[in-house]
């Protein structure tokens, strides 16, 4: 199944698509790491 996260960086609204949940743990981190830079 297919995980449709949004991601808030900034102004700019990114939406990622992932399969696995290992990658979206990685880019759920990423966000965050984003939203405090």
């Amino acid at each position: 199944m297919r995980h449709l996260q949004k991601f808030h960086l900034g102004s700019d609204i990114l939406i990622i698509y992932i399969e696995n949940s290992e990658d979206e743990v990685i880019l759920m981190r990423i966000a965050t790491h984003s939203q405090i830079y």
